[in-house]
């Protein structure tokens, strides 16, 4: 099924903050052990909002309602549009930036890299997400086409149809150069991957994404999950030649149950600078005026050369109410409770 349009009028006076379903009682209650634990007063707020189960529940209809009138707006005359997908921890009018534009993947663009994909050898390398092998094909590093036939193929559709839509989109900053800095090909089927668990591109400002192989030949595919809990997630089936492309701090995944999917992943960044450097300006700047999402990664990519820093961030964006954090914090309370119960 395809995003669905407004069906229903929301309701006159939203609650001050939007709770996809992200948490149901059984898992409020497997959380509330372990950081009732928690003698930090950044573990405590979070404790206590976790518990607040009446306000969530008394949300959950309205957030349900809201996912599936997206209010969806044109972007050109083009047939392009964009939305806003609202999260726990952002107020009305606030969310990740998802757009979707159809007509950008010349039919013979697609067919011609769906009849290479046979002819390509598949990593198999560990994947960051969950350690299950890739099956991807890296076609540009570092802002640079690796893939000569598929560069050849896509080059144009990249550099003249796709980077000037996300440019003048929501996606893009203004004055952002915003440039292609890598990009994948991802396979889908049985004895392969099925799955690509909900997961943020930490490395991407904007991620594009169409379909390679028809869109007949597969159930499931791409989702974009705004909270904690499956149920929140919200299905986009792309059309022939159609581009979904969506914000960094927008969660996704993809779910096959049959058939082979083959899709494109694009990630941008708002400088050459930054790709060639592997920086992530943008969470700076993002996390400076309030990202939750920015605060979170960040937190992430300073665990190694910063854990003190790295659980101070982690701390801020648990107790405004990221998911994420708060399942990190967890788990690495429990880990740190077993390491020592093991070595004494």
């Amino acid at each position: 099924t395809s995003l669905p349009a407004a069906a229903s009028p929301l309701s006159a006076s939203p609650p001050p903050l939007m709770t996809c379903p992200l948490l149901r009682p059984a898992s409020l209650r497997a959380v509330r052990g372990p950081l009732h634990l928690a003698r930090s007063p950044g573990l405590a707020a979070v404790r206590l909002q976790l518990e607040a189960a009446d306000g969530l529940r008394r949300r959950r209809s309205y957030c349900s309602a809201a996912l599936h009138a997206l209010d969806w707006q044109p972007l050109d005359s083009g047939g392009a549009s964009w939305t806003r997908v609202p999260k726990l921890w952002q107020k009305m009018g606030e969310g990740a930036v998802l757009l979707r534009a159809h007509g950008i993947v010349p039919p013979e663009v697609r067919e011609a890299v769906w009849a290479l994909i046979p002819r390509l050898s598949f990593d198999r390398d560990a994947d960051s997400v969950d350690g299950a092998p890739t099956f991807e094909l890296r076609w540009a590093r570092e802002g640079r086409f690796t893939h000569d036939g598929l560069a050849a193929l896509l080059a144009e559709t990249v550099e003249e149809r796709l980077l000037p839509l996300l440019r003048r989109s929501p996606l893009c900053d203004q004055g952002s150069e915003l440039v292609l800095c890598e990009a994948l090909v991802r396979y889908y089927e049985d004895g392969r991957r099925r799955v690509h668990p909900a997961h943020f591109d930490a490395d991407a400002l904007v991620t594009a994404v169409f379909e390679v192989s028809p869109p007949d030949g597969f159930e499931g595919g791409f989702y974009v999950q705004p909270g904690a809990h499956v149920s929140s997630r919200l299905p986009v089936r792309l059309e022939a030649g159609e581009v979904i492309a969506h914000s960094f701090d927008l969660q996704h995944g993809v779910e096959v149950s049959s058939g082979t999917r083959c899709s494109l992943i694009l990630w941008f960044a708002d400088s050459a600078a930054a790709c060639k450097d592997k920086s992530r300006p943008w969470y700076e700047r993002a996390a400076a005026n309030g990202s939750v999402d920015a605060l979170y990664n960040l937190a992430k990519s300073r665990r190694v050369d910063d854990p003190r820093g790295s659980l101070r961030g982690m701390r801020e964006a648990a107790e405004a109410g990221h998911f994420m954090a708060q399942n990190d914090l967890v788990r690495g309370q429990s880990s740190s409770s077993s390491s020592s119960s093991s070595s004494s």
